[in-house]
């Protein structure tokens, strides 16, 4: 449990009865590893001589003194953690237990995770073979450190490996075609700067893999976040109360906040719909793209080599909160009419990998969405972020 960690509480938009998630994080691991629901079920009241000594909040919005609501968030302490980490254990238990019915039932169909555990065990055990060992199998590990090293052990192998060069060129649907360069006063990776100098349409996967492992030039800090593979599971603000729109703002400059100072940019776009229009404006160049691939390309290129402090990485001087469309007509009945769409307005300074401190002006219009026809709740639609370089001091 030394090397995870929990992320603050987010609510669950739309639930029947208080319920929150709480993203577990691992060390050196940029994406959760795991996500915990979070209500009255799952973490039930914990009881001394028969005395309630910790509970969830019996709502997720409180009214302050001055009658301003509030988003509430539950907090845990060594007792709790410790429940929080029994829950996730469990939770893995359940993944491989469901994981090996379907490899017995034949179904090819397995998550992410599952992917690369089969395909860690597989590369693991060929290395071992080659080696002279007779063993073709390789033992499970006693703990988690155990295990999280044999993997780190497996992708320094697989860095390695060969592939054949008369293979026809492969290329994902998830990443763009052109990866525009970040902004002026940014880092640069090495895809965006060595590949994109001279393009090569016969461009094979060995090629690809024998440039993987190379190391970046000098003073090109590397990606914190490489781009997934796939869109992560969605999330979403919940609706505001009628009366005090401003929940919304706080919500959305919250969940900013423990976000960007760190580099997680994975769970900043969690929020953002798949069809996001992102435009990023410095000074008089800017780069406009569409779809949550690109934004987050975007997004990535702001993020920091190394964590830092919310106090030095982003700081949120004002937010605004303006309705923008009512979603009704008039002409149908109020029961049926679409919740309206919020544009919130954040302004700031940011500290980015120069050391340069830059005022910031963030335009964020969030939508109300849903996926499959489940509970929904907002999501960013459209992003405009503005970056203008402090005033010369004489």
């Amino acid at each position: 449990m030394d090397s995870h960690s929990f992320s603050r509480p987010r609510v669950v938009a739309n639930a029947a009865h208080p319920t929150w998630q709480v993203d577990v994080l691992r060390q050196g691991v940029p994406e959760p590893v795991g996500v915990l629901t979070i209500d009255a079920h799952t973490l039930p009241p914990r009881r001394r001589k028969n005395k309630i000594v910790w509970q969830l909040p019996d709502s997720v919005v409180a009214t302050s003194s001055f009658g301003k609501a509030l988003a509430v968030e539950p907090t845990f302490g060594t007792h709790e953690q410790k429940r929080l980490w029994e829950l996730f254990k469990e939770q893995k238990k359940t993944r491989r237990k469901n994981l090996v019915k379907k490899k017995d039932s034949g179904d090819v169909t397995v998550t992410a995770e599952a992917s690369f555990e089969n395909t860690a065990n597989s590369v693991s055990t060929t290395t071992t073979s080659n080696a002279g060992t007779e063993s073709s199998r390789t033992e499970p590990d006693a703990d988690d450190e155990g295990e999280e090293a044999t993997k780190s052990a497996v992708l320094r192998v697989s860095s390695d490996i060969h592939v054949d060069t008369t293979a026809p060129p492969v290329r994902s649907s998830m990443v763009p075609s052109f990866v525009p360069p970040p902004p002026p006063g940014f880092g640069v990776s090495g895809m965006a700067r060595g590949e994109q100098q001279e393009p090569s349409p016969n461009l094979s996967i060995s090629s690809t893999a024998s440039q993987a492992h190379l190391p970046a030039p000098p003073g090109i800090p590397a990606r914190p976040n490489p781009i997934p593979d796939a869109l992560p599971t969605p999330s979403y603000f919940a609706p505001p109360i009628p009366s005090a729109p401003e929940t919304l703002a706080a919500s959305v400059v919250q969940t900013m906040l423990a976000c960007l100072p760190r580099g997680d940019v994975n769970g900043w776009m969690r929020f953002y719909h798949p069809s996001v229009r992102k435009a990023l404006l410095v000074g008089s160049a800017q780069a406009v793209c569409h779809g949550w691939t690109d934004a987050y390309t975007q997004w990535q290129s702001l993020a920091p080599a190394a964590p830092s402090s919310p106090s030095s990485a982003w700081q949120v001087h004002g937010c605004h909160t303006q309705i923008v469309s009512t979603g009704y007509t008039g002409h149908e009945p109020l029961s049926t009419a679409s919740p309206p769409s919020y544009l919130l307005t954040i302004t700031g300074r940011t500290v980015q990998k120069q050391q340069e401190t830059l005022n910031f002006h963030l335009s964020l219009i969030l939508s109300y969405s849903s996926q499959d026809g489940n509970q929904g709740g907002y999501q960013i639609c459209n992003d405009v972020l503005s970056l203008v370089p402090l005033a010369a001091r004489p």
